[in-house]
C-alpha cells in the first residue's frame, strides 16, 4: 500500500486511521455479500483519505525535518527500551504535531514540534547513559575491585577519565548527542581493557607463573603474525626489530594493496571502454542484420511477384493477351475479349477467359483492380470513350458479381482511343488497340 510505504500512518495520523477504517469497512462488506454501491462509495473514501495522508506525510518530512532527525538519533540507541517512559513521552508529542499539522494549526505544530525535538533529545541522552555509561562503569567498578589499582594503574585511570569525560559533556552539552555516544562507546571499551588485563594479572600471579612465560607467549603472537606475513623473524635481539619487520611488511602490503588497487581501477576503466565498443559493434551488427532482414523481405517479395506474375501469364495464350509489370501494377491485357460492333455486353463465350482474369486477381490478398477500356481509331472521339467507358463497366460488373472483392476497389475507366499499343493503320494493329487492361494494385503492408 501506498501510503504506508510513505510511512503515512507515522506522519498523517489522524488521516491515515479514517481512510484506514473505510477500507477495512469496505473489506468486511464485501465479505458479507454487502451493498456494492456502498463498498464502491467507501473504497473511493478510502482512496481519497489515503492520498491525503500521503500529501500530509510529504509536508511533514519537509517541515519538520529537526523533528524527524532527533527521532531517528533517539531510536539509533534503543531509546524505546533503554529509556521507556521518556520515548512514550516523546512519541505522545510528536504524534500531537502531526496530528495538529493535519488540522492545518500549523503555528501549535511547530510549538509541539519544538517540545518533541527536546523531549527526544532527553529520551536518547538517557539512552546512552543506561546503554553505554552505566556498562562502563560496571566494568570499572568489577576491575577497582579486583585491585586494578594496584595492578593497572594507568589502564584505570584511562578507563576513569573516558567515563569522566562523557559525563562531564552530557552535563555540559546535552545536544551534543553524536560526541557523547562516541565518547561512551570508548569508555566501554577502556573500561573492559582494565578489567581484562587486571584479570589476566590476577591469573598469572595465582598461577605464579614466570615472567619468562609471559614474554616467550608474547613472542609467540609476534611470530604467528609474521609467519602469516611470510617474514623470517628472530628474537635475537628482542621483540623489538621483529616488530618493527611486521610494521614495515604492513606498510608494504599496504602500498602494494594500494598499487593493485588503481591497476584494478584502470582496468575496470579500460574494461568500460571495452564493454561500450563491444556494445557500439553489437548495435552496428543488430543495425547491420535489421538492414539484412529488410533487404531479404524486399528481395523474398520481389522474385514472389514476379512468380506470381510469370504463372498468370502462363495461363493466357497469345491471342488471348499478355501479362506484364508496370512499376509496381500487374496489367493483364486482354486482346482475346471481343465485343460486337458499338457494343459493350459480354458474350457467355469469354467468361471462361475472365475466369482467368479472376484467378489472377486472387494471387493477390490485398488489392485495387482498375479495367481500363480502349478501342481503335475508326469511329469519333465521343463514341469511342463512350464505348471504352462501358466496356469497362461491363467487365467490372463481371468481376464484382463473382468474386470477393467490393465496388470500392474495383474501378472502371474509358479512354477510348487515345492510348493505342499497335498502328491503327491495319487490321492486326487496330484488333490489339480494341483491349481490355486489368490493372492490378497490390496494397503493400509493412
Amino acid at each position: 500500500m501506498e501510503a504506508q510505504n510513505a510511512e503515512a500512518e507515522l506522519y498523517s495520523p489522524q488521516t491515515f486511521k479514517k481512510a484506514f477504517q473505510f477500507y477495512t469497512t469496505s473489506k468486511n462488506k464485501l465479505k458479507e455479500g454487502g451493498n456494492l454501491t456502498d463498498i464502491r462509495d467507501e473504497i473511493d473514501q478510502s482512496e481519497k483519505l489515503f492520498l491525503e495522508a500521503i500529501k500530509f506525510t510529504k509536508l511533514a518530512k519537509v517541515s519538520f525535518k529537526d523533528l524527524i532527525q532527533n527521532r531517528a538519533d533517539a531510536i539509533s540507541v534503543v531509546s524505546e527500551t533503554h529509556a521507556k517512559e521518556k520515548w512514550s513521552a516523546a512519541e505522545e508529542k510528536f504524534t500531537e504535531a502531526m496530528t495538529e499539522m493535519e488540522n492545518y494549526e500549523l503555528e501549535d505544530a511547530k510549538e509541539t514540534a519544538g517540545e518533541a525535538e527536546t523531549a527526544y533529545r532527553t529520551a536518547e541522552l538517557n539512552a546512552i547513559e543506561v546503554s553505554l555509561i552505566g556498562p562502563a562503569e560496571k566494568y570499572l567498578q568489577t576491575a577497582i575491585e579486583m585491585d586494578a589499582a594496584d595492578n593497572v594503574p594507568k589502564t584505570l585511570a584511562k578507563a576513569q577519565r573516558s567515563i569522566d569525560e562523557v559525563t562531564k559533556l552530557l552535563s555540559e552539552n546535552r545536544y551534543d548527542s553524536g560526541n557523547s555516544v562516541t565518547l561512551a562507546r570508548n569508555a566501554i571499551i577502556n573500561a573492559k581493557h582494565a578489567l581484562n588485563l587486571t584479570k589476566l594479572i590476577n591469573s598469572l600471579k595465582e598461577n605464579d607463573t614466570p615472567i619468562e612465560d609471559v614474554l616467550l607467549e608474547n613472542e609467540k603472537q609476534l611470530w604467528i603474525i609474521a609467519n602469516k606475513m611470510d617474514l623470517n623473524v628472530n628474537f635475537a635481539e628482542g621483540s623489538q626489530v621483529p616488530r618493527e619487520q611486521i610494521l614495515a611488511g604492513i606498510t608494504n602490503l599496504q602500498s602494494l594493496n594500494s598499487e593493485q588497487s588503481e591497476l584494478i581501477k584502470t582496468k575496470n576503466t579500460e574494461m568500460l571502454g571495452m564493454q561500450g565498443k563491444l556494445q557500439q559493434m553489437k548495435n552496428t551488427i543488430e543495425e547491420y542484420s535489421t538492414e539484412q532482414l529488410s533487404l531479404q523481405k524486399k528481395i523474398e517479395a520481389k522474385r514472389d511477384f514476379e512468380n506470381k506474375i510469370l504463372m498468370i501469364g502462363n495461363r493466357f495464350n497469345k491471342d488471348e493477351g499478355e501479362v506484364f509489370r508496370s512499376e509496381e501494377n500487374v496489367i493483364i491485357r486482354l486482346y482475346g475479349l471481343t465485343f460486337p460492333s458499338g457494343k459493350s455486353e459480354i458474350k457467355p463465350e469469354f467468361f471462361g477467359l475472365l475466369r482467368k482474369v479472376k484467378s489472377g486477381i486472387n494471387e493477390f490478398d490485398n488489392c485495387n483492380v482498375i479495367i481500363e477500356g480502349h478501342t481503335d481509331s475508326r469511329g469519333s472521339d465521343k463514341i469511342n470513350q463512350q464505348l471504352s467507358e462501358k466496356r469497362a463497366n461491363a467487365v467490372r460488373e463481371y468481376l464484382l458479381a463473382n468474386t470477393n472483392l467490393s465496388g470500392s476497389e474495383v474501378t472502371a475507366t474509358g479512354f477510348g482511343k487515345t492510348k493505342p499499343v499497335a498502328n491503327n493503320e491495319t487490321e492486326e494493329g487496330r484488333a490489339k488497340n480494341r483491349r481490355i487492361d486489368v490493372v492490378i494494385k497490390p496494397i503493400i503492408t509493412e
